[in-house]
């Protein structure tokens, strides 16, 4: 009975780790997948502009074109909720702007626009100023003008667009960065305008994206919550107790069961560093005077670094005082030491450190030392000593280092 309660225990948790492997290589291709998507259909560009009257003097001091629909010979007509501008070397290119225009209606663009060369160094793009917000009724346009012919139903997406303030929009998604900074280079000398945050290209598509920050809550919530069961479950002393007192176990059965069990949680955490570096990538860019959801990852990201700490603390703890001493156990566990220091690496970044709560960053500094003199083959039990009162001292992973 023995034989099989062993052979149970181990084959449960290669089941386990085949299990949470599954799951781990979805969400890396779902991942990249998201990221690829993402960085897509991000073409638009948001921007909070002061006066919207400097803006529009602006743009025809840099020679930008408006753009109408075609009506007939003798009139054209504005889109009933946003002005439409572009930058001088496209007003002659009409076939440029309506392929614009069908992006911000979601429409396909052409297979040989999407694999155009590098060569066109000057991007396309649109700027659409609404018109609820920016109160230009009054005033007339004395520049460059582009009358296109467009269909009903591209006609009726374009009007039923509701633009909240001031918008950019690319063709490819590869030009935005340079997009963005020529028109902040011709409209942004006074300080107008005001970058907030790059997006996807139309309304379906960012409701999409903003239900991203749900999801990676969920995921990460779960994650954490894993190694906190699997910290209660797999306690060195517990499980002595257990195996050898109840199930009779020997010294070599009882090594082989912790190490399996060891394994798996040491696989776990290392998943789960890989998982959060890839989930963070997902996140949406922030809005410069919102940072709620990057705030609510990294305390996430720092509860879960705490429960590895605790992990490491309670494995090497056993470990003496005069072997931490020898030149053999100078050297740090890499296999538990290297994956957790490139983590709190990352966690550990300024801009990171400042969204933490005072008594995230207590719990922090207060479990992270213990764990990395653990790693040493030192015992330390006075976690209170290693608490420093501010989050301006900085973590020396440094001292740290493999030898």
């Amino acid at each position: 009975y023995f034989l099989i309660y062993r052979c149970e225990i181990i084959n449960s948790t290669r089941e386990f780790r085949r299990s949470f492997d599954t799951i781990k290589q979805r969400t890396i291709r779902i991942c990249s997948l998201g990221k690829t998507l993402i960085d897509d259909f991000s073409i638009a560009a948001e921007f909070r502009c002061h006066n919207y009257h400097d803006l529009w003097h602006e743009l025809r001091h840099n020679n930008y074109a408006q753009v109408k629909l075609y009506l007939d010979t003798s009139s054209s007509d504005d889109f009933d909720s946003f002005y439409l501008f572009v930058p001088p070397w496209l007003s002659t290119d009409k076939n440029q702007v309506e392929k614009l225009l069908n992006l911000i209606c979601s429409q396909q663009l052409p297979a040989d626009e999407l694999i155009k060369s590098d060569k066109d160094i000057k991007p396309s793009y649109m700027i659409y100023i609404p018109k609820k917000t920016s109160h230009l009724h009054n005033i007339r346009w004395t520049g460059d003008i582009i009358l296109i012919r467009a269909s009903e139903s591209t006609q009726l997406a374009l009007n039923s667009t509701e633009l909240p303030c001031l918008h950019l929009v690319v063709t490819r998604s590869d030009h935005w960065q340079h997009a963005v900074e020529l028109f902040q280079f011709h409209i942004g000398s006074n300080n107008n305008i005001q970058f907030i945050k790059k997006l996807p290209r139309d309304e379906d598509i960012r409701f999409t994206f903003d239900q991203l920050p749900e999801y990676i809550d969920k995921l990460g919530n779960q994650l954490t919550h894993l190694v906190r069961i699997l910290n209660a479950i797999w306690d060195q002393d517990s499980i002595k107790i257990f195996l050898t007192e109840i199930f009779k176990f020997d010294k070599r059965e009882l090594r082989t069961i912790e190490s399996k069990l060891l394994d798996l949680v040491f696989y776990v955490y290392n998943s789960g560093f890989e998982l959060f570096r890839l989930l963070y990538d997902l996140l949406p860019p922030m809005s410069i005077n919102d940072d709620k959801i990057l705030k609510k990852f990294v305390s996430m990201m720092n509860e879960f670094f705490c429960e590895w700490c605790k992990c490491v603390t309670k494995k090497f703890k056993y470990t003496s005082t005069q072997q931490a001493s020898t030149a053999k156990y100078k050297v740090l566990r890499p296999r538990w030491f290297t994956p957790g220091m490139i983590f709190l690496g990352f966690l550990a970044k300024s801009p990171h450190l400042q969204l933490l709560t005072e008594d995230e960053y207590k719990k922090l500094m207060t479990e992270m030392p213990v764990a990395l003199k653990a790693l040493r083959g030192s015992t330390l039990d006075n976690r209170d000593s290693f608490v420093t009162k501010g989050k301006f001292n900085l973590i020396d992973i440094n001292n740290h280092k493999i030898k």
